[in-house]
Protein backbone atom coordinates (compact mmCIF):
# COMPACT_ATOMS: atom_id res chain seq x y z
CA UNK A 1 0.00 0.00 0.00
CA UNK A 2 1.21 3.48 -0.84
CA UNK A 3 -0.34 6.74 0.32
CA UNK A 4 0.33 10.48 0.06
CA UNK A 5 2.01 10.41 3.46
CA UNK A 6 4.28 7.54 2.41
CA UNK A 7 5.61 9.43 -0.61
CA UNK A 8 6.11 12.70 1.29
CA UNK A 9 7.79 10.88 4.20
CA UNK A 10 10.10 9.03 1.84
CA UNK A 11 11.36 12.22 0.19
CA UNK A 12 11.80 13.92 3.58
CA UNK A 13 13.80 10.91 4.79
CA UNK A 14 16.04 11.06 1.70
CA UNK A 15 16.58 14.77 2.26
CA UNK A 16 17.51 14.16 5.91
CA UNK A 17 19.72 11.12 5.28
CA UNK A 18 21.60 12.45 2.27
CA UNK A 19 21.28 16.20 2.78
CA UNK A 20 25.03 16.77 3.01
CA UNK A 21 25.89 14.77 -0.13
CA UNK A 22 25.96 16.36 -3.56
CA UNK A 23 24.86 15.26 -7.03
CA UNK A 24 23.61 11.77 -6.21
CA UNK A 25 22.67 9.20 -8.83
CA UNK A 26 19.39 7.67 -7.63
CA UNK A 27 17.35 4.69 -8.79
CA UNK A 28 13.74 4.22 -7.67
CA UNK A 29 12.47 0.69 -8.36
CA UNK A 30 8.67 0.52 -8.42
CA UNK A 31 8.53 -2.68 -10.48
CA UNK A 32 5.89 -5.00 -9.16
CA UNK A 33 3.95 -2.20 -7.50
CA UNK A 34 0.34 -2.26 -8.68
CA UNK A 35 -2.20 0.53 -8.95
CA UNK A 36 -4.49 -1.53 -6.71
CA UNK A 37 -1.95 -0.95 -3.91
CA UNK A 38 -2.43 2.81 -3.96
CA UNK A 39 -4.44 4.13 -1.04
CA UNK A 40 -5.36 7.72 -1.67
CA UNK A 41 -2.19 8.64 -3.54
CA UNK A 42 -2.81 11.73 -5.65
CA UNK A 43 -0.86 13.45 -8.39
CA UNK A 44 -0.83 16.65 -6.33
CA UNK A 45 0.98 14.90 -3.46
CA UNK A 46 3.49 13.37 -5.88
CA UNK A 47 4.18 16.85 -7.26
CA UNK A 48 4.47 18.25 -3.70
CA UNK A 49 6.94 15.49 -2.86
CA UNK A 50 9.06 16.31 -5.91
CA UNK A 51 9.02 19.98 -4.92
CA UNK A 52 10.60 19.00 -1.57
CA UNK A 53 13.79 18.34 -3.56
CA UNK A 54 14.24 22.01 -4.39
CA UNK A 55 17.49 23.35 -2.93
CA UNK A 56 18.68 19.95 -1.67
CA UNK A 57 22.40 19.26 -2.27
CA UNK A 58 21.70 15.64 -3.15
CA UNK A 59 19.74 16.59 -6.26
CA UNK A 60 21.76 19.53 -7.65
CA UNK A 61 23.55 18.09 -10.68
CA UNK A 62 22.31 14.60 -9.77
CA UNK A 63 20.23 12.14 -11.75
CA UNK A 64 17.12 10.15 -10.86
CA UNK A 65 15.61 7.20 -12.71
CA UNK A 66 12.32 5.65 -11.56
CA UNK A 67 11.33 2.28 -13.01
CA UNK A 68 7.68 1.20 -13.06
CA UNK A 69 5.98 -1.57 -15.00
CA UNK A 70 2.38 -0.73 -14.03
CA UNK A 71 0.91 1.93 -16.34
CA UNK A 72 -0.62 4.09 -13.59
CA UNK A 73 2.48 3.86 -11.39
CA UNK A 74 4.53 4.83 -14.45
CA UNK A 75 2.28 7.90 -14.83
CA UNK A 76 2.98 8.91 -11.22
CA UNK A 77 6.70 8.37 -11.86
CA UNK A 78 6.55 10.59 -14.96
CA UNK A 79 4.81 13.34 -12.98
CA UNK A 80 7.44 13.13 -10.22
CA UNK A 81 10.41 13.12 -12.59
CA UNK A 82 9.00 15.98 -14.66
CA UNK A 83 8.88 18.23 -11.59
CA UNK A 84 12.10 16.83 -10.13
CA UNK A 85 14.04 17.56 -13.33
CA UNK A 86 13.68 21.27 -12.58
CA UNK A 87 15.81 20.88 -9.43
CA UNK A 88 18.38 18.25 -10.39
CA UNK A 89 20.64 17.51 -13.33
CA UNK A 90 18.09 15.20 -14.93
CA UNK A 91 15.30 12.79 -14.07
CA UNK A 92 13.44 10.17 -16.07
CA UNK A 93 10.81 7.45 -15.79
CA UNK A 94 11.43 4.07 -17.40
CA UNK A 95 9.57 0.82 -18.01
CA UNK A 96 12.72 -1.36 -18.04
CA UNK A 97 15.39 -1.40 -15.34
CA UNK A 98 18.20 -2.12 -17.79
CA UNK A 99 17.28 1.02 -19.74
CA UNK A 100 17.26 3.06 -16.51
CA UNK A 101 20.66 1.73 -15.42
CA UNK A 102 22.14 2.51 -18.83
CA UNK A 103 20.69 6.04 -18.74
CA UNK A 104 22.18 6.54 -15.25
CA UNK A 105 25.58 5.42 -16.55
CA UNK A 106 25.59 2.32 -14.33
CA UNK A 107 25.88 -0.37 -16.99
CA UNK A 108 29.19 -1.66 -15.62
CA UNK A 109 27.64 -2.21 -12.18
CA UNK A 110 24.37 -3.60 -13.57
CA UNK A 111 24.73 -7.20 -12.33
CA UNK A 112 25.77 -6.10 -8.84
CA UNK A 113 22.86 -3.63 -8.63
CA UNK A 114 20.33 -6.21 -9.85
CA UNK A 115 21.61 -8.74 -7.28
CA UNK A 116 21.31 -6.14 -4.52
CA UNK A 117 17.73 -5.32 -5.55
CA UNK A 118 16.80 -9.01 -5.58
CA UNK A 119 18.29 -9.54 -2.12
CA UNK A 120 16.44 -6.49 -0.78
CA UNK A 121 13.15 -7.78 -2.21
CA UNK A 122 13.67 -11.15 -0.56
CA UNK A 123 14.41 -9.48 2.79
CA UNK A 124 11.32 -7.30 2.39
CA UNK A 125 9.12 -10.32 1.58
CA UNK A 126 10.45 -12.22 4.59
CA UNK A 127 9.84 -9.22 6.84
CA UNK A 128 6.19 -9.17 5.80
CA UNK A 129 5.61 -12.78 6.83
Amino acid sequence: MLSDDDVLSHVRALNNSYGDQESLVELGDARGMKASGLTGLTFSSVIRAAQLEEGQKRVVGGRLAIVADDLLIFGFARAYTTVSSHFRGDAGAFREITEALEWLGLNEQRERILEFIQEARILDENKGR
